[in-house]
């Protein structure tokens, strides 16, 4: 339904599915699953990007360097506070990489779960963004299929990595009220 929406059948009614949102938790899923088992590919940049840091964030980035290298950056310490950014990890291409690692390091100065968790989580999320399905695309009958299949393989199907719902169902009963 407008190149946004699967709308399928089911037990209780009708199925809708946020493409784009379902895509995002595969992709995610799947490179949470590629850090894990630390298969992650880096892509060398054609031209290093400089990041000057603040005293704080060069501490932090010092400190996070061992993890960002596993998950397939590849950076390197220049002089003082400024790093250059040789490599990213895969499906970043599209994505401002010195914003994504400014993020990154102010999620961690504020705190929460542990340090190698949030820089995987923030990474893998960013990832998921850039590369799912947009909206407006329309999936063949064989793409829609194969993405309900996959979602609902997956151990979260309701709600995106940032907690969004990414689907619903109305009901029979629902539906027999619209018509009445």
């Amino acid at each position: 339904l407008k190149g946004r929406y699967i709308l399928s059948p089911n037990d209780e009614g009708l199925l809708i599915v946020d493409q784009r949102r379902a895509h995002m938790r595969i992709l995610y899923d799947n490179y949470m699953s590629q850090i894990s088992g630390e298969n992650v590919i880096s892509q060398r940049v054609l031209f290093p990007e400089i990041i000057n840091l603040t005293p704080a964030q060069n501490a932090l980035m010092i400190e996070l360097e061992p993890d960002l290298t596993k998950i397939g950056f590849c950076i390197s310490e220049l002089s003082g506070k400024d790093w250059a950014i040789n490599g990213i990890p895969q499906g970043l291409s599209n994505t401002n990489v010195k914003d994504l690692l400014l993020q990154v390091l102010d999620s961690i100065e504020e705190g929460g779960s542990s340090l190698q968790n949030r820089v995987y989580e923030h990474i893998a999320l960013t990832v998921a963004k850039a590369s799912s399905i947009n909206y407006g695309r329309v999936l063949s009958d064989d793409e829609m299929d194969a993405l309900v299949t996959d979602l609902f393989s997956r151990t979260e199907p309701n709600f995106t990595p940032d907690g969004k719902h990414i689907h619903t169902t109305i009901t029979y009963n629902q539906i027999s009220k619209f018509l009445q």
